[in-house]
């Protein structure tokens, strides 16, 4: 009988110790408000580097490469150990990770452990070096504090459409469907710019049934605080299915907000209208930057297609022209001569938006300035093109004195270090701007001065 009783208790334990070796290799979830690439080839997108499939792959755009990359926006703060990344053998030799928004990692290996051990909201990883050619990845593997998988759950993405009132001009910059690109930089502006928003809407058509209980929105421009403040925001608004509607209002506040309807919309049809809105210091574009919608067990966003149809549009009218050698490559530009080193980099993509590196450094300073936004195509020739450009130019200033890091502040691109931060209260800390640029198979000139002239 005692040794029954034994028996039974070891097996008992057995029962609860495999119990407990499977929630620890299971690991924890992690909500994330968006996740998105850099750079995309058709739909390899970065949801499939979360999916856990190594058949499938976040692509590049074919020609792209170093400075593009992933970001990893979570809902809340969560414990990161380590992560690994799981890619191609020979292609791409190393990566930057950055860790709400500083830069955490320079040499980043795929397949090898990549120790974190940080309570993270943001996870950028940018590619730094890289064979040519088309590059992938298959996965990204995050782990808990025990050494368990984390599961990250982004927005589902349902198929729809989207009309509204109007769309600021150029609408490739300004159009509806950057309310769910999971970037927030980028979004909606109405197109009114002589008058406020007011009574502006937004309509959206779902392919199928659905239940809203709740949204989470970027109300405003969130490129940058200077842009928040410059550019009206939603302060009343009206959600409404085709049977009811509600009345709501929303704070001005450069985070995002979440607004619990108190009943359940359902269907397929659903309009956002902007009652009365908070006054910008310069403009009158109403602008919102992201928005996401709840149903009661899981966040999700709508996808129409029509991204990737602008995208096809860009290429198609790059093809004929100089601007055919550009488009999702890197340019690079570098100097060294009279005590100063400088080296350029940019990149024109196909989905609309640029980005520019550049580090300036001299026997007194060392400087960088990372530039984003959006481009569009003025005119493009066999021997030059104009494009113009508009978006952030960022100085980072190297420092040895510490400087606080607002979270609310960060670049997705460059990202804030605890050496390199941006200068608080620094005239020239951020340049709002558009321009120009001048591009010959040789050459890219701003007419501006906003980047420095470029020769290869």
């Amino acid at each position: 009988m005692k040794k029954s009783i034994i028996v039974f208790c070891l097996l008992a334990a057995a029962v609860l110790f495999s119990q407990f070796l499977l929630v620890a290799a299971s690991g924890s979830s992690a909500v994330l408000d968006g996740i998105y690439a850099t750079s995309v080839s058709g739909n390899n997108g970065a949801y499939n580097l979360i999916d856990g499939n190594e058949k499938t792959s976040w692509v590049l755009m074919p020609g792209a490469g170093v400075d593009e990359g992933v970001m990893f926006n979570f809902a809340d703060f969560n414990f990161i150990r380590s992560l690994k990344i799981s890619a191609p053998a020979g292609k791409i030799s190393s990566f930057e990770i950055y860790v709400n928004g500083s830069i955490c990692i320079y040499d980043a290996k795929s397949g090898s452990d990549i120790v974190i051990n940080r309570n993270v909201k943001t996870l950028y990883i940018k590619i730094n070096k890289a064979a040519s050619g088309t590059l992938s990845l298959n996965e990204i593997y995050l782990y808990d504090k025990t050494g368990g998988l984390i599961s990250c759950q982004a927005p589902e993405v349902l198929n729809g459409r989207i009309e509204g009132s109007s769309v600021l001009d150029p609408e490739e910059a300004y159009n509806y469907d950057f309310l769910f690109d999971s970037k927030r930089e980028f979004g909606w502006a109405d197109g009114n710019t002589k008058l406020s928003g007011e009574n502006e809407f937004i309509k959206f058509h779902f392919d199928k049934k659905v239940n809203i209980v709740r949204i989470k929105i970027w109300n405003g421009y969130h490129r940058s605080k200077t842009h928040f403040d410059k550019n009206e925001a939603v302060q009343t608004f009206t959600f409404s299915d085709s049977k009811n509607s509600g009345r709501y209002s929303l704070s001005s506040s450069f985070v995002p907000q979440e607004v619990d309807f108190g009943k359940v919309f359902s269907g397929k049809d659903f309009t956002f209208t902007v009652n009365s809105v908070r006054k910008g210091s310069a403009y009158k574009d109403l602008v919102i930057s992201e928005l996401l919608f709840y149903d009661g067990k899981k966040w999700f966003i709508m996808a129409t297609g029509k991204p990737e149809q602008r995208k096809n549009s860009v290429i198609s009218r790059s093809r004929s022209g100089v601007l055919n050698d550009f488009l999702d490559k890197r340019k690079t530009f570098s100097v060294n001569s009279s005590g100063r080193i400088l080296e350029q980099s940019l990149i024109l993509r196909s989905n609309g938006s640029f980005v520019v590196y550049k580090k300036d450094v001299t026997d007194s300073s060392s400087k960088n300035v990372i530039g984003d936004g959006n481009w569009q195509i003025v005119k493009n020739s066999s021997a030059s093109a104009e494009v113009k450009i508009f978006g952030r130019m960022r100085k980072i200033i190297e420092t040895s004195r510490e400087v606080e890091v607002d979270e609310d502040e960060y670049d997705p691109y460059g990202g804030k270090r605890t050496s390199m931060m941006t200068v608080k209260n620094s005239s020239d800390e951020e340049v709002i701007f558009s321009d120009v640029l001048d591009i010959t198979q040789n050459s890219v000139i701003s007419r501006k001065k906003i980047i420095e002239p470029m020769k290869f």
